[in-house]
């Protein structure tokens, strides 16, 4: 979407109310790019995203007895005009009484929750309901700073297959070269190249965006690696990574430039 939405489930859960938080517990100092990584969060593992923001996730209270769907759907902070929509769904689903909800809040439209198809039966005896606009209720805001380190990849590849080397429902090439199991399409960029080559001032420019502080220090790079034109990069949050990429003469025909801030 590109409002701000919630991601809304409904159901039955008659838990011990500790057991039923239990499911969203995510661990802090955990690294999802582990290879050996195996995820702790069932919430996480379920719908198959490797983190979210506690602050934008909302569990209200649940009821003891189960309730008319249309009282669960009154307790849901969204647009008016998309309550409709939800009972509607629930009428698919077949929801016709529930004593739970909870919904996340994608107010940074750049790092929404990604929920895997296909869509499991049960998310802590709740289903997934889907996406629906609350610009009406919350604010949009940033999760991420304005700034962050970022792998850079410069070079050049007119190849049409370019944007295969990062798809995740494949044998992941991106990931191979890095030595990494999978990655986070949240925090990585990969423009459309060029169809022709430029300099590197003018490529940063154009796919970066103008003025950007660190494109003196990427043309200076390019340049101590015979670097002088290109028609594409891509880049990916150091953060995310934890570790410089391994030193290859190739990756995807691009070349490993190193970190800048942006």
């Amino acid at each position: 979407m590109n409002e701000v939405n919630i991601q809304i489930w409904i159901g039955n859960n008659f838990a011990a109310e500790d057991k039923y938080l239990k499911y969203f517990e995510q661990n802090e100092d955990a690294n999802p790019l582990d290879p050996n990584y195996v995820e702790e969060c069932q919430f996480l593992a379920n719908i198959g995203d490797i983190w979210f923001d506690p602050n934008f996730m909302v569990i209200p209270k649940r009821f003891a007895e189960s309730q008319d769907i249309q009282t669960i759907i009154d307790i849901i902070k969204v647009d008016e005009a998309e309550k409709a929509k939800i009972h509607q769904v629930c009428e698919i689903l077949e929801i016709t009484e529930a004593n739970a909800v909870f919904w996340y809040v994608n107010a940074d439209l750049e790092v929404e929750l990604e929920v895997e198809k296909p869509y499991r039966e049960n998310y802590n005896g709740l289903k997934y309901i889907g996406n629906f606009c609350a610009g009406s209720i919350y604010e949009e805001k940033t999760l991420t700073h304005q700034a962050t380190e970022q792998h850079v990849w410069l070079g050049s590849n007119f190849n049409k297959e370019y944007d295969e080397y990062f798809e995740l429902d494949r044998p992941n090439n991106f990931c191979h070269d890095l030595g990494i199991s999978w990655y986070d399409e949240d925090f990585i960029g990969y423009p459309k190249p060029l169809k022709k080559e430029v300099t590197v001032s003018k490529l940063v420019n154009k796919l970066l965006g103008p003025g950007m502080p660190c494109e003196q220090e990427i043309v200076e790079s390019c340049h101590r690696l015979g670097i002088d034109n290109g028609n594409t990069l891509f880049w990916y949050d150091a953060n995310q990574l934890g570790f410089n990429p391994p030193e290859r003469d190739n990756y995807n025909g691009l070349k490993y430039i190193g970190k800048f801030s942006f």
